[in-house]
């Protein structure tokens, strides 16, 4: 009798897939949070998710592909908190500037909330977009994930500082995403500032202190302007 050949083990992608993209997009943030880009495998990925590793390459092609839907599920609902809360503030000031203090709020409350709120799923993308804010191989990577949100709020505070020139309401706003991000890394560098009398974790503290400080640096930047 002749030997029987052997054939590979097909994976079967159908009906068995469902809710994999989901947990593999969870378990790459966590991943990818905790050990940077590069060090971040698919291997690694799938093993967090425990799924097959044929099904990351079937659901996201490859790892930037599989980073860049990792960002924008969370920056999409971002957005949309922050927006919607923009809009609320315009309402109200019956479609003339709002106050910088509500440009500050309507970008950063959302993201402390849910930090605080969102539950792990949130912390770890907090944890990431801290990384991204300060790499430029990130930016270049990413950054137009972005952009839809930063010229949103750009345009509105051009509104609401009139005199303020592009160089100045550019690098306030992004001054305004450092500071909101740094915040929200919960790096542990406060406790160092601090001598362990503050804790990172302390969200509403950061988020109280940190809308004072963004918004009267962003109105100072309304009057006689060494920017040009």
């Amino acid at each position: 009798m002749p030997p029987r050949k052997r054939t590979k083990k097909r994976v079967k992608l159908t009906a068995t897939t469902n809710g994999t993209s989901d947990r593999l997009l969870d378990a790459a943030e966590a991943v990818f949070a905790r050990n940077g880009y590069d060090a971040a495998s698919i291997r690694m990925i799938t093993k967090e998710a425990r799924v097959q590793l044929a099904l990351a390459h079937y659901h996201f092609k490859s790892k930037p592909e599989l980073f860049r839907r990792v960002l924008i599920r969370r920056v999409d609902e971002l957005r949309s908190r922050r927006l919607a809360m923009l809009e609320n503030f315009k309402k109200r000031s019956n479609g003339g500037p709002v106050s910088i203090t509500e440009i500050v709020q309507a970008f950063a409350e959302p993201a402390f909330y849910l930090s605080m709120h969102g539950g792990p799923g949130w912390k770890n993308y907090m944890k990431l977009n801290a990384q991204i804010s300060i790499a430029a191989k990130y930016v270049s990577m990413v950054g137009d994930i972005y952009d839809p949100t930063a010229e949103v709020f750009l345009r509105e505070l051009s509104r609401t500082l009139p005199n303020a020139t592009v160089a100045a309401t550019s690098w306030g706003y992004l001054f305004l995403v450092a500071a909101t991000a740094a915040a929200l890394s919960e790096s542990g560098r406060i406790e160092m500032l601090s001598k362990q009398k503050l804790q990172s974790s302390q969200l509403e503290q950061a988020y109280t202190q940190a809308k004072i400080v963004m918004s009267a640096g962003l109105q100072a930047l309304n009057g006689s302007d060494p920017i040009s």
